[in-house]
């Protein structure tokens, strides 16, 4: 593996090298190219036979490290298991497992990181096609503060998202899609453009809102020739370069925001500051959220709210983890928050 490095243009080739006893994702040169030649034509007519909407499906798995030992235990107790991966990486293996989440969990806690920098990445469709002439599918990864990537493509009908360390993540990105899929063809050529450092710079909260909101109202059905991979990472490279950050979940109001706490509480974080201090709100996405977790995300005056405070513990004890200070030593809440669970810190 060869990190990107960027040249005088700004772009610059990305190549990882399986060695020989780490799986290849490569299929041999004659069925690589009768494949490649399969999915081209079946590109040219999805446009016809998708759905008449984009459903919206976003699949999202979180990348991480594992040891050896994890490794071949996984793969002598679980027959053909696809989610752990070996990789030649600088010279050594490493071991990566790819565990399937909610875009939400896997964000959670890095919404205030800053995207540093981006690479549109392009495989060929076809072996024997030259470079990545006009037909070529186009994904993204996305260097995220504190040493992590993202990286984000429109498959078909769906937005795929991955996220991990950076240089797992980009060895990893650049063989295997977020379903675990190999690439039929490992990505090649990448270009590489830092963001400003300054205030201007995108995070990862707003790319969430983008997400939700411009780009969730232009998605439309796969169409080889009017929506398909190139032009998701195109808009998506406009608003890294010039991004709106008011937009998506900022602007929402209350009974969005509740419908979409009511699918998955951890939504919370990204609501407007007024909202994470409605009482409705944060009980209904208490109510819809593991272990009572979206509390966190609560105003520090509701966190702080004696009479809030019990009715959270009652319906999740654990929320008194996040309940101010003085409230977690309050014996009525802590008697509440056992009650209802008896494991309540």
């Amino acid at each position: 593996f060869r990190p990107l490095q960027s040249s005088a243009e700004g772009a610059s080739e990305a190549s990882v090298t399986l060695s020989d006893d780490v799986e290849d994702a490569t299929p041999p040169p004659l069925a690589g190219l009768v494949g490649s030649w399969r999915l081209f034509m079946q590109s040219l007519s999805e446009g016809h036979v998708n759905m008449a909407y984009w459903t919206n499906d976003i699949l999202c798995a979180i990348v991480h490290e594992i040891s050896e030992e994890e490794f071949q235990a996984k793969r002598a107790y679980i027959k053909g298991v696809d989610t752990d991966h070996a990789l030649a990486i600088a010279g050594s293996v490493r071991y990566i497992r790819r565990r399937p989440d909610r875009l939400s969990h896997v964000l959670s806690g890095s919404e205030s990181r800053r995207i540093d920098a981006y690479m549109e990445c392009r495989t060929k469709m076809m072996d024997a096609q030259p470079r990545d002439w006009m037909f070529y599918h186009a994904f993204m990864l996305l260097e995220v503060g504190g040493g992590f990537m993202l990286c984000t493509e429109k498959y078909n009908h769906s937005l795929e998202s991955m996220f991990g360390e950076q240089e797992l993540m980009q060895a990893f990105a650049s063989h295997y899609r977020a379903t675990g899929q190999p690439r039929r063809i490992a990505a090649r050529r990448c270009v590489r453009k830092v963001l400003p450092s300054d205030c201007s710079a995108p995070t990862v909260g707003n790319l969430m809102d983008w997400i939700d909101g411009p780009c969730a109202k232009k998605y439309q059905p796969y169409d080889l020739f009017r929506m398909n991979c190139q032009h998701y990472s195109e808009d998506l490279m406009r608003f890294l370069e010039a991004p709106t950050l008011e937009v998506g979940w900022r602007s929402l109001g209350r009974g969005q925001v509740l419908a979409a706490v009511r699918r998955e509480g951890l939504e919370l974080s990204r609501a407007p500051e007024a909202l994470r201090g409605d009482r409705e709100v944060v009980l209904t996405a208490i109510a819809n959220s593991e272990a009572g977790l979206a509390l966190q995300h609560a105003s520090d005056a509701l966190r702080g709210d004696r009479s809030f405070a019990l009715e959270a513990v009652r319906a999740r004890g654990l929320c008194l983890q996040f309940c101010s200070e003085g409230l977690r030593a309050d014996p009525a809440v802590v008697l509440a928050a056992v009650e209802q669970d008896g494991m309540s810190p």
